[in-house]
């Protein structure tokens, strides 16, 4: 499948290697997760992907979290981050009050007519890190656009890896 021009080996290598970036400089060692790809005008899925293999028993909920990201953030128009449409006051319909951080949390931004999101670093802001340095990677934003969107969450992950100097 391509989007955008790319095929998704390539966007899963340029995810790979920012999930890689953002744990060498975070010593975080969970080099696994959950993207998706969603069109922002209609909603439509385009790729769900799998980052690794996850054994630790995550692997569900980081899945549930990629797709609920994109959902929100297609559903609020307006904004460029899913940070900005947190509802501390959400839970997963049918399970007890916050069994999962349902609606707590970045990870998705607005890539033009793309929404891409990722769930799996040990922190939402570093979710949305890996898809900022790879957007930026792609071609999909320009790093200024990404430097704006990583504004509205105070995001210093994306900074860091921007000026890691690491190529994995």
């Amino acid at each position: 499948m391509k989007i955008r021009g790319f095929d998704d080996g390539k966007i899963s290598d340029s995810v790979v290697n920012a999930v890689r970036i953002f744990g060498a400089i975070n010593h975080d060692n969970e080099e696994y997760g959950y993207f998706t790809i969603r069109e922002g005008r209609t909603g439509e899925i385009f790729l769900v992907r799998n980052i690794s293999v996850l054994l630790d028993g995550k692997a569900e909920k980081n899945f549930l979290l990629s797709l609920e990201r994109s959902y929100r953030l297609f559903k609020n128009k307006n904004d460029e981050s899913s940070w900005q449409s947190l509802n501390h006051d959400a839970s997963v319909p049918g399970q007890p009050e916050n069994s999962r951080p349902w609606g707590h949390s970045a990870g998705a931004i607005r890539c033009n007519n793309l929404i891409f999101s990722f769930s799996g670093t040990s922190s939402d802001l570093g979710d949305e890190a890996v898809m900022l340095f790879s957007s930026v990677q792609l071609g999909w934003l320009l790093l200024n656009q990404a430097r704006g969107v990583a504004g509205l969450s105070q995001n210093h992950y994306f900074e860091d890896m921007i000026h890691s100097g690491i190529n994995v």
